[in-house]
């Protein structure tokens, strides 16, 4: 799941139910004033049509960002996360879910069941370089941001024509962790109820953003003390991390020499 938004609405997004270009795209920033139009939906980049339907949307002027992460963690670390939103069985194992896994690109059904090869970059990135310009594209690694995170938003800042000024007092931490749940049953209801009642808020804007702030600083601070957990570590064999290592072994070289940028999964 990503969002998309402006600079006065935000709505949650998941799967193919918003391509860009859509009625249901377009509703999503019907209360915006469109002076800022951003998305930052993840699952565009494994969207057969996303690339077309973006530069269609935006035009020649929009700019495209792509983050990549260590395909290897991002799997492990994809499993955790759809645990976390309640999408498998609480039963299901490691070695269940890698053996669940599909190898074609589109189109899968569970959605999760496509985790595995969504980590082979290259076969997506292709899509939008074969219509947006390159000086369009600006790719980056996770680690580097990791690293040194200013020096990485004084790129983006550069790469989108904006004052970096605003950042360089910014106190860089990591937001929105995997975390574990004292009561699962409660947060499976919980979830679901929060995002339908920001979809209907979406329409008062004035009141989506005020209580979204009373949200945001009050009752989920609250909600998390109550029902968050730490993550527990996920027990990762050698065998399964090799495993998995393999089935990515010239990733690194094959998105190196599509973009031109060296060592983008170097976490």
């Amino acid at each position: 799941m990503g969002w998309i938004g402006s600079r006065r609405s935000k709505t949650p997004w998941a799967g193919g139910a918003h391509l860009p270009g859509s009625p249901s795209y377009r509703r999503a920033f019907r209360y915006a004033d469109r002076a800022v139009l951003l998305d930052g939906s993840i699952m565009s980049l494994y969207s057969q049509r996303a690339a077309r339907a973006i530069y269609e949307t935006i035009g020649p002027q929009g700019r495209v960002i792509f983050i990549f992460r260590d395909p290897v963690k991002r799997f492990f670390s994809d499993f955790d996360f759809i645990k976390q939103l309640h999408v498998l069985p609480e039963s299901m194992t490691l070695e269940a879910f890698l053996g669940s896994q599909e190898e074609h690109p589109y189109y899968h059904h569970p959605l999760w069941k496509g985790s595995l090869v969504r980590g082979r970059y290259s076969m997506f990135v292709r899509a939008f370089l074969d219509v947006f310009a390159r000086d369009q594209i600006l790719f980056l690694g996770l680690g580097a941001l990791r690293r040194d995170p200013l020096s990485v938003m004084n790129q983006l800042c550069s790469f989108l024509c904006l004052d970096p000024s605003f950042c360089q007092t910014y106190r860089f931490n990591v937001y929105n962790p995997t975390h574990g749940y004292r009561y699962a049953a409660l947060d499976a209801v919980y979830l679901p109820v929060v995002l339908a009642a920001r979809q209907r808020l979406l329409r008062y804007p004035a009141l989506f953003g005020a209580l979204q702030q009373v949200w945001g600083r009050c009752w989920e601070p609250v909600y998390q003390r109550l029902n968050h957990r730490p993550a527990a570590r996920l027990p990762i064999s050698e065998a399964m991390r090799g495993q998995v290592a393999a089935y990515y072994a010239d990733e690194n070289a094959q998105l190196t020499a599509l973009t031109g940028v060296p060592d983008l999964l170097n976490d």
